[in-house]
């Protein structure tokens, strides 16, 4: 039977027409308008945009945005102006490498691929792309909030809460998603119902088991999906391929989206009076401990490639990932009492020598694979602990919390970009 790529190649092949250089910049517009919509970063659209444009014999000048395109096509003697626009940002693990293996079989098809062709082979992967339905996502939601409960020192009941508040607010996020709500409204109201959910379990558990004592503090890993770490990792990436202006874009939209889902956090802690204590742990051994962060690791990380439309490999490759650097980073920060800036940056840098191997190994996207275990870094505990201090007139602590975040923040870009320098002299040359 033949294969889907071995199908796509030939529809290409059959529909070898010339085509004029409006037809080819609109085909190469569509092409970055897919890789916009994947989460992919500005210098890989432009990348892919000119390697198809040389391919079609044309010259591409581009600049990409977050979520728009200013692009020139050129043939030499004609050439053509066109800007594109996404609505709303998007993350897809399984486009990006349906992307990627597209860009691989125009550059065997080379000089035989005309805009024609290429324009089905784009239609092809849209169709081919994979989407996982709204109750897979907030089941995958209330696995990954769960585990991240245990990451951050909770244990079975903090796991539940978790589980139930961050299912419960991913399902009403993709719902609002659909109905065409504002991004950033959805995510405020998703983020308000998970740390509600969140809330109500823990006071049933309260009630049912009066010697039992969840932690409130444990709410923030219901947020867990709140966090934008694709826009945050490709900012970083964009920044060390000198794509400022898709960069700078990048990491502010990642900013006010971590500000804004720790605001919403601290309006429900002060409603119902709570305060950012820590969690304690299981009280297990050292050996113990790390087992259960390498478990928990392993599962998270999984589970958030499922949000970001993952293929099952993709899940299954980005879990052992999240389990090898939860794993290292524990044994740093526990174990040899290395700062957790320090840790975080060789764990990032784990998760781009990682990401190198198994897409040498796999085939699969190094972006697509280092997302969701990059996601377990981010210190939402501190930035919300930051944001809670300075609304409550406590400046100097709150400065604090928020230094700290901002160094754990940027050293996990900074961290995968250097594992992606060891591993790929592409990066290392300009």
């Amino acid at each position: 039977m033949a294969t889907h790529r071995e199908a796509k190649r030939r529809d290409a092949h059959a529909t070898q027409a010339p085509s004029s250089i409006e037809y080819a910049s609109k085909t190469l517009m569509r092409a970055g308008r897919l890789m916009l919509n994947s989460g992919a970063g500005s210098w890989r659209v432009h990348q892919v945009m000119c390697k198809l444009g040389e391919i079609l014999g044309l010259t591409v000048q581009a600049d990409v945005g977050l979520n728009s395109i200013d692009a020139t096509v050129t043939d030499g003697h004609d050439t053509v102006t066109e800007v594109v626009n996404v609505a709303v940002p998007g993350t897809s693990t399984s486009l990006i490498d349906q992307m990627d293996h597209l860009l691989e079989d125009a550059e065997e098809l080379g000089g035989k691929l005309d805009a024609k062709g290429l324009d089905e082979m784009l239609t092809a992967v849209e169709r081919d792309t994979l989407v996982w339905g709204p109750i897979q996502t907030a089941l995958a939601c209330a696995l990954a909030c769960g585990s991240f409960a245990f990451l951050l020192g909770g244990g079975p009941i903090e796991f539940l809460c978790a589980f139930f508040g961050g299912g419960l607010g991913m399902f009403v996020n993709v719902y609002l998603g659909g109905r065409g709500y504002n991004p950033m409204v959805a995510i405020c109201i998703a983020v308000a119902i998970s740390c509600g959910g969140y809330l109500a379990v823990m006071y049933a558990a309260q009630a049912m088991m009066p010697g039992s004592d969840p932690k409130q503090a444990g709410y923030i890993a219901a947020i867990l999906y709140s966090l934008p770490g694709f826009p945050l990792l490709a900012s970083g990436l964009d920044l060390f391929k000198l794509e400022m202006r898709g960069g700078f874009e990048r990491l502010l939209y990642a900013m006010v989206g971590f500000l804004l889902a720790a605001a919403i956090a601290w309006l429900v802690a002060a409603l119902f009076g709570l305060y950012p204590d820590d969690l304690q742990g299981l009280g297990l051994p050292f050996i113990g401990q790390c087992f259960v962060e390498i478990g928990a690791g392993f599962l998270a990380a999984a589970m958030l490639a499922v949000l970001f439309n993952g293929r099952p490999m993709f899940c299954l490759i980005s879990g052992v990932i999240g389990a090898i650097i939860c794993g290292i980073k524990y044994l740093l920060v526990s174990g040899c009492g290395m700062e957790v800036e320090a840790a975080t940056f060789l764990a990032a840098t784990c998760i781009g020598i990682l990401a190198a191997i198994f897409s040498k190994a796999c085939g699969c996207s190094k972006l697509a694979v280092s997302v969701p275990p990059a996601i377990l870094l981010i210190p939402g505990l501190f930035l919300y602990r930051a944001v809670y201090f300075m609304a409550t007139t406590q400046i100097t602590e709150g400065v604090e919390w928020f230094v700290q975040a901002l160094m754990i923040i940027l050293f996990i870009p900074l961290g995968i970009v250097f594992g992606r320098v060891l591993t790929d002299r592409a990066w290392r040359q300009m």
